[in-house]
């Protein structure tokens, strides 16, 4: 009887250390899963950081986004299901806080969501809005032109941002004329061309008139 509940003790004992075994391990791969959750974009909050990352060899994928928004969390699983599909060490996800970085300033107010590609240190491809298939389809092509470069056999096509140089143009005009304003001076040639265009089609018309 005796030896009967000290087996059952031990027996007792051997369940119990395997069920705190299988607890650890699944702490263990949940931890796991965690860390990969967290490495899959480097979060980049300052200009030396930035400049860092786009340093960088390979194609960088950066979300770029303000404090007051976040970057797009709606993508972060699609970009993991691809990473993992592709299995390229040469593709990067980054998210890009624009109120701590310079070289992001125009972003500012004008960054939700926006996905910029860079390959090599120069900007290759933007993709504004969370459109899932673009910015998929995009990575994919983007990362095997990457390899070509790499490679040499082809070059990096440089853009700028369209929205940003749009943008850009659009201040430089309201400074102009707020320079033109405050110098009394009279509109700029464009304006003033454009003046006497209409002026002289109306002449040409009214002598028209009048020879008729």
């Amino acid at each position: 009887m005796r030896q009967k509940v000290e087996s059952n003790e031990e027996t007792l004992s051997t369940d119990t250390s395997d069920n705190a075994n299988v607890a650890d391990k699944k702490k263990d791969k949940m931890a796991g899963r965690r860390k990969a959750e967290i490495q899959l974009q480097m979060h980049i909050e300052s200009q030396e950081e930035w400049e860092d990352l786009l340093s960088k060899e390979g194609l960088n994928v950066v979300d770029v986004y303000q404090e007051w928004c976040g970057p797009c969390s709606g993508m972060v699983a699609n970009l993991r299901r691809l990473k993992n599909e592709l299995g390229d060490d040469l593709l990067r996800f980054a998210t890009a806080k624009a109120d701590m970085i310079d070289s992001l300033d125009k972003y500012r107010g004008h960054c939700e969501p926006c996905f910029l590609f860079y390959a090599g240190g120069c900007l290759v491809a933007v993709v504004r809005g969370a459109n899932s298939p673009k910015i998929l389809r995009t990575i994919t092509e983007q990362l095997k032109q990457e390899h070509k470069c790499l490679d040499g056999g082809s070059e990096r096509k440089e853009i700028k941002d369209p929205f940003i140089a749009q943008l850009e143009s659009k201040e430089k005009e309201t400074e102009k004329e707020e320079e033109e304003e405050e110098e009394g001076r009279p509109p700029s040639k464009g304006v003033q061309s454009q003046g006497i265009t209409v002026t002289l089609h109306l002449k040409v018309k009214i002598e028209s008139k009048f020879l008729h």
